[in-house]
């Protein structure tokens, strides 16, 4: 708050206000709901729920995981790419045009022209991700060297632009990302989670992609008779 702007003058209200806006909206529902989606699909495919616990407890030790450990969650990395693919937390961007351009195949866009793509359809076509686009399915992530080292591929970002593409890329992508495959390794390490069908889980209308109800589960400590 104790900000200038670049004539030495306090911020105005204004500007805190929408500093505010944008740290909750960009830089915590998005998460939220990418990590909320994710886990929804992979207790939809138990065999990758198996798969991200499995991992879990090879890698990360103790209550309080090193970076590193957390860097080796490579298949729990390749869940939340996944997940982002089926569920972008933005699923519709438009961008408005502050001067007369054209962009590279031709197309002039005026000023105050808008341009629009839309993530979530982006990543359901088969044309882009091919006859299994619909599938939730983390492998298409991972990639061996010569070595048989296995990691996450970097995808074009404008075939996948849930985090955008070009130069003014999401600042927060990187960390976003180490957040949302930590929760997911976490949480399935410690927990058995079944999802409850009343409410339903089904997308709500808001900026973000967010679920309508929420979603219902009944959850036990792994490995409990409770």
């Amino acid at each position: 708050m104790k900000i200038v702007d670049k004539n030495g003058e306090p911020l105005s209200d204004q500007t805190l206000r929408e500093y505010i806006m944008n740290m909750l909206i960009a830089g915590r529902d998005t998460t939220a709901v990418a990590t909320a989606w994710t886990l929804f699909l992979m207790l939809k495919n138990p065999e990758t729920y198996a798969k991200v616990r499995k991992e879990a407890i090879a890698t990360l030790h103790g209550d309080t995981p090193s970076y590193q450990e957390i860097q080796n969650l490579t298949y729990a990395h390749a869940a939340f790419m996944e997940g982002l693919r089926l569920h972008p937390s933005v699923p519709t961007i438009v961008k408005f045009a502050t001067e007369d351009t054209v962009f590279p195949d031709g197309t002039a866009i005026r000023k105050g022209e808008q341009a629009a793509w839309f993530p979530y359809a982006m990543g359901r076509l088969e044309s882009i991700w091919g006859p299994d686009a619909v599938e939730f399915k983390p492998e298409r992530w991972l990639v061996s060297d010569s070595d048989g080292r296995v990691s996450v591929k970097k995808e074009n970002t404008f075939k996948y632009p849930v985090f955008g593409a070009g130069p003014r890329i999401c600042l927060g992508m990187s960390m976003a990302i180490l957040q949302g495959k930590l929760t997911l390794a976490v949480l399935a390490r410690e927990f058995d989670f079944e999802v409850l069908d009343n409410p339903p889980v089904v997308p709500g209308k808001s900026i973000t992609h967010i679920m309508k109800y929420g979603m219902s589960v009944r959850v036990k400590r792994a490995n409990s008779k409770i």
